[in-house]
C-alpha cells in the first residue's frame, strides 16, 4: 500500500533523502545519512536509487526509466513494480516525500 492520501500522483516528484551508495557487481549498498541505516539492494532497486540520487523524479519518470532500460517489462508490470519499490524505499526511510 502506498502511504499518504490515495495513490501516488504520477507527476509528483519523489525526493530521496541524503544517501551514500556503493555498488559491487549486481548489489548496491545504500547508507542513509540521516538514520545511519544500511540497506543492501538488488540490481534494479540499486539502479533506481542511483537515478533518484541524481535528481528528484516523478513516478512516471521512474516507470519510464525502468521501461527504457529493461525491455522485457510491460507497462502495467512496471507500474506495479515501481509502486512496490517506492513503498519499500519509504519503509526503509530513504524518501523525504510521503508517498
Amino acid at each position: 500500500m502506498i502511504h499518504g492520501s490515495g495513490l501516488l500522483d504520477k507527476s509528483r516528484k519523489i525526493q530521496l533523502r541524503p544517501v551514500f551508495i556503493q555498488h559491487w557487481n549486481d548489489e548496491y549498498l545504500v547508507y542513509n545519512n540521516l538514520t545511519a541505516d544500511t540497506h543492501l539492494l538488488d540490481t534494479i532497486s540499486g539502479e533506481l536509487i542511483v537515478e533518484m540520487a541524481k535528481t528528484d523524479l516523478s513516478k512516471k519518470q521512474i516507470v519510464d526509466y525502468l521501461l527504457e532500460n529493461y525491455n522485457d517489462i510491460q507497462v502495467q508490470n512496471a507500474e506495479l513494480y515501481i509502486d512496490n519499490i517506492i513503498e519499500k524505499f519509504y519503509q526503509m526511510e530513504l524518501l523525504d516525500t510521503e508517498v
